[in-house]
């Protein structure tokens, strides 16, 4: 059941079952407030149910269970420590074909901007649009700072919004600064990893 209490309201008030999809064009940069999915979808759609800002900023973790080896299949906001220590029992990593995935998110080329992504850079060159994280001792321009106090749940929240607002500035690339791999960072990782993909 989503968190939501607006669409738990729409839940209750239809009264049926709802297919509830993902609010943005397949291999774009995932939709975190209505007006992502109003430029995804345009005309194509007849209603958006604005809500506000997803809480989060990142899909949901999945976890495959068909199984006694307990498969992650997506990293998310619930990071993969905090739920061995709940189940209290080791998770795995998928290796999932991704030519024929059979869970959201597992194709190579996923969440990916028009403009070129890189990531891990360091220093930004000129022309290039950067995506910060953390204290820089440099400024650049056009730029964006996931979390200033270098908070990964703050970045989780500002990464697919801030991707969408530099995609629109048409820079040669978007550089991405270096972002910790531990926690909610793995799946901010792994988001950028498959955006970055040609």
């Amino acid at each position: 059941m989503p968190k939501s209490s607006v669409f738990l309201s729409v839940i209750k008030k239809f009264g049926k079952p709802i297919a509830a999809p993902s609010a943005n064009e397949s291999g774009y940069i995932s939709s975190t407030k209505a007006i992502h999915v109003f430029h995804s979808f345009k005309k194509k759609i007849d209603l958006i149910i604005d809500s506000g800002q997803s809480d989060f900023g990142l899909e949901s973790t999945i976890i495959d269970l068909s199984s006694n080896k307990i498969i992650l299949k997506r990293p998310g906001i619930i990071d993969i420590e905090s739920l061995e220590v709940f189940i209290g029992k080791k998770i795995y990593e998928s290796k999932t074909n991704t030519k024929k995935p059979n869970s959201p998110g597992q194709f190579l080329k996923h969440y990916s901007p028009i403009t070129p992504l890189k990531l891990n850079v360091k220093l930004p060159k000129d022309g290039d649009a950067f995506l910060g994280f953390g204290k820089l001792n440099f400024n650049h321009n056009p730029s964006l700072n996931l979390s200033k106090k270098g908070d990964l749940n703050e970045a989780a929240f500002n990464l697919f919004n801030f991707l969408r607002k530099l995609d629109k500035l048409n820079k040669n690339n978007i550089s991405v600064y270096p972002i910790p791999k531990k926690g909610i960072g793995k799946a901010i990782n792994e988001r950028l990893a498959r955006a970055e993909c040609k």
